[in-house]
This record gives structure tokens, C-alpha cells and sequence, in this order.
């Protein structure tokens, strides 16, 4: 009796550990469906800061800008964007992969960008209105700012952070496109978490990257 005891109370306290384990790393949510991530609610409810680490991702882009213009528009929300360099030496090989034509990879990117740039403009035109307190149309007068960055390495995987948390989605090795992709959502549960762990490849990654700066843009076109 005692033995059947002790067997049992042993496995409660391994599971217990294993769950203290899962705990520690700031796990929330893993899952294998893309389309099962919330990006319009994370987004939505961003108050301070969003990162978006990705190759480029047109269609990704299309489908959340919306969420994302809503919330740097109207909450002072820091919002970082980090792209493939159209002169990586890695665009070549991509577009290999994904059986792209010369060139087409980096008008992908170039389409994607202008889409930041559009944002950028739209705050930044705000941001000024705002500034003449009578002429100033808007009656929500906060809005955040936004950065792009282009990455010269190939990112591993995509991540995104919002706030507290920071979605991983696992790199496709293969060519087909599917919704059928690991990813994992962590919290920020302290510094031991992954949520910190992945937080700071986001800032190497950047601090790596070369800024694009869209005031000398706007410039030239004036």
C-alpha cells in the first residue's frame, strides 16, 4: 500500500515539475494552424509596442495592416518592422526556393515597404496636425511611430511581439505554402522566460539591420 503511495506521489511531483518547467518558459498557447493566431485581436489591443520580424510576407502584410494602421494611428504605440534586404545575398537563392522569377523577390519587398511607408506618412501627417492645436482635425491626437529595418540574414523564423507576448512561427523548409506551420505564443513571465529570450534576438536583430529612413524619401519627392 505504501509502495502504491509513494509510486503515485512521485509521479505527481514529476508532473508537477514538468509543469513548473512549461511555466518557466513563458508558454501559452502552441499550436500547428496559422489561422488559429489572433493577430486582429493582438493587434488591436497593442498599446506600446509592436515588433514584426519577417522575409517580407506580402500577403501576411495585406491581411493585418488594417489592425496595425488602427492601433499606431490612435495609441502612442512603437511599432518596428524588419525586412529582408533587397541586396541580401540571400534574395537569389529565395527566389530559387520559391521558384520566383529574377527580380520578383525584391519587388515583393519593395511593394511591402511602400505599404510601411504609406503608414509612416499617414502618422507622421498626423503627428504635425496635431501639433497646430486649432487646425488640428483630429480628436484622438495621440499616435505612436513607425521604423523599418532591412535584415541582411535570413530570418530563422518569423517573430512578432506585441506588448507582452511574442508569437514564433516556425520557418517552412519545404516550397509549398501551407496554414499547417508550428508556432508557439510566450508571455513575459521575468527574465528566465523565452519571452526575453526572443525579445533580445529581435533587438540584435535590428541593431544588425540598416534603418530605412523614409524622411530623405519624402524629401526627394518634394
Amino acid at each position: 500500500m505504501q509502495k502504491s503511495y509513494d509510486r503515485a506521489w512521485n509521479k505527481v511531483n514529476s508532473l508537477t515539475a514538468r509543469v513548473e518547467e512549461v511555466w518557466n518558459t513563458g508558454l501559452i498557447k502552441i499550436d500547428s494552424v496559422l489561422t488559429n493566431i489572433d493577430y486582429k485581436g493582438q493587434f488591436e489591443n497593442a498599446t506600446s509596442n509592436i515588433d514584426i520580424v519577417h522575409n517580407y510576407a506580402r500577403t501576411w502584410t495585406t491581411n493585418n495592416f488594417d489592425f496595425i494602421k488602427n492601433t499606431v494611428m490612435n495609441k502612442e504605440c512603437h511599432l518596428r518592422v524588419v525586412l529582408l534586404n533587397p541586396e541580401s545575398p540571400f534574395v537569389p537563392a529565395l527566389e530559387k526556393h520559391y521558384g520566383y522569377a529574377e527580380g520578383h523577390l525584391v519587388d515583393l519587398i519593395n511593394e511591402v515597404t511602400a505599404t510601411w511607408r504609406s503608414l509612416y506618412y499617414d502618422v507622421e501627417e498626423k503627428r504635425k496636425a496635431c501639433l497646430k492645436k486649432k487646425s488640428s482635425t483630429y480628436k484622438n491626437k495621440h499616435c505612436g511611430s513607425v521604423e523599418l529595418y532591412y535584415f541582411n540574414g535570413q530570418p530563422t523564423n518569423s517573430l512578432y511581439r506585441i506588448d507582452d507576448k511574442i508569437i514564433v512561427v516556425n520557418a517552412k523548409n519545404s516550397r509549398e505554402k501551407s496554414v499547417y506551420l508550428p508556432y508557439t505564443v510566450f508571455q513575459n513571465n521575468g527574465e528566465k522566460g523565452l519571452y526575453h529570450v526572443y525579445l533580445k534576438e529581435i533587438e540584435t536583430i535590428i541593431k544588425e539591420a540598416v534603418k530605412v529612413e523614409f524622411v530623405e524619401d519624402n524629401d526627394a519627392n518634394n
